[in-house]
């Protein structure tokens, strides 16, 4: 399964929410869900948005792939 580590991203690079909120032209609420884990199904035009903004080219560097326990 694969998981929204953007959080971890934001604080590796020292990036705040706020911050990327602003750049990306996406609700703080929406990329505090995000980093929270609140979203099961995470909107992909947010994400390439997100990508975007970050300036990122692979998304294996917000996504983490975790086992699952089932």
């Amino acid at each position: 399964m694969l998981k929204l580590s953007l959080k971890k991203y934001l604080d590796e690079h020292k990036i705040s929410m706020y911050w990327l909120s602003e750049k990306a032209g996406i609700r703080y609420n929406t990329i505090w869900d995000y980093c929270k884990g609140n979203v099961n199904s995470p909107d992909l035009t947010n994400l390439y948005i997100i990508m975007k903004a970050l300036n990122i080219k692979d998304p294996s560097l917000i996504f983490e792939f975790v086992e699952d326990v089932a």
